[in-house]
């Protein structure tokens, strides 16, 4: 799709003034890192990520790790913190924390010790949405590849070295906002170094975001087909039950009928008994002697 006005041109960084005291950048402003501390902190990208026609995608590679965690980095997207004002600096302009805890209601992110985060709530991963089986961010190596799609329709999805790792698929993720990149890096996950690539997703990434749709479109229509004959087949049964009230109608009606005409004949065939006169009803009966 064609570029806003709004959107970057130049080289995708981290945002130099919203990041935790204790991650450190590159002088590029693509590389972020924490270490030394006793937690990490977040970190939000200078530019909003671009709208392509298959969502928002950005990309990190793992530069370091520390094996001694047993939790690791989380990654999303954020309404940036400056829009929202939920972030404060400390007395000395510092921020403290992670995305997690502070951006409650603004960020849409995965990762941790397995957790998801939807705007206003936490929960852990289903196993529905694990494509490949169980996956923590503490399994990360240096060199590992994450990228990062929300989709049009409000879908989170995680690639880890170009292959699908976690699907949110009802994450609610606004389309209309403007979102920027988030990681928190804390855990195993000392390093990370943003991916250039205009948010363009990797070819095979391309490939198996197409052939998921195209899936979805034969279901979308083999759904579509089945409702349809289900309508078919209520209406054919809808019919079908009037009719047969109808005929039972017409045999109730028939069964009266005859019932009727069976009554009407017996009173036909009834002898009519003739009044006696007054005389002959006087005179007392005589017994036989």
């Amino acid at each position: 799709g064609m570029k806003s006005k709004e959107e970057p041109d130049g080289s995708f960084c981290w945002n130099p003034e919203f990041r935790a005291r204790h991650v450190q950048l590159s002088p590029d402003h693509c590389s972020a890192s924490w270490r030394g501390a006793g937690f990490g902190g977040f970190v939000v990208s200078q530019q909003p990520l671009q709208k392509k026609d298959f969502g928002r995608w950005f990309e990190v590679v793992i530069e370091d790790v520390d094996v001694g965690w047993l939790d690791g980095l989380g990654i999303g997207v954020a309404i940036h913190p400056s829009e929202t004002g939920s972030l404060k600096p400390d007395v000395l302009g510092f921020y403290e924390g992670l995305a997690l805890e502070s951006l409650t209601h603004s960020a849409w992110m995965l990762g941790y010790d397995g957790r998801v985060k939807l705007s206003g709530f936490t929960r852990d991963f289903q196993s529905k949405e694990l494509p490949l089986g169980f996956w923590r961010p503490a399994n990360l190596q240096p060199g590992d590849r994450l990228g990062l799609l929300a989709t049009f329709d409000g879908r989170l999805m995680l690639f880890v070295n170009d292959e699908l790792t976690v699907m949110i698929a009802f994450a609610n993720v606004p389309w209309m906002e403007k979102l920027h990149a988030i990681v928190d890096l804390d855990g195993c996950t000392k390093a990370i170094r943003l991916v250039n690539n205009q948010g363009h997703p990797p070819l095979k990434v391309v490939h198996h975001l197409r052939r998921m749709r195209e899936e979805e479109f034969k279901t979308a229509e083999r759904i579509d087909l089945l409702r349809v004959r289900q309508a078919e087949i209520v209406s054919q049964e809808k019919a079908e039950s009037k009719e047969k009230l109808a005929a039972k109608h017409r045999e109730r009606e028939a069964l009266l009928a005859q019932q009727r005409e069976r009554e009407r004949r017996i009173y036909r065939q009834q002898p009519v008994r003739k009044p006696s006169s007054p005389k002959e009803s006087r005179q007392p009966r005589r017994h036989a002697s």
